[in-house]
């Protein structure tokens, strides 16, 4: 089936498994809104970044890791 449409064969393989998961082959919903995974962070990470200014990421993810 695949030759026949000048396709990989991984690429009918995911087709196949979407129609039969959700008997459409539509593609599914792209972007939205996504979750602020680092928003309950946010007030240690100002505070740390206003006492060290130059802290390197690297430097504030060891920080966060210490803090617990």
């Amino acid at each position: 089936m695949a030759a026949r449409f000048g396709i990989a064969v991984s690429s009918a393989v995911k087709w196949a498994q979407r129609y039969h998961s959700s008997r459409s082959v539509a593609p599914g919903k792209m972007g939205g809104r996504r979750k602020r995974v680092l928003e309950p962070h946010r007030a240690f990470m100002v505070e740390r970044l206003n006492q060290t200014p130059h802290l390197s990421l690297h430097g504030l993810w060891r920080n966060w890791r210490r803090a617990g």
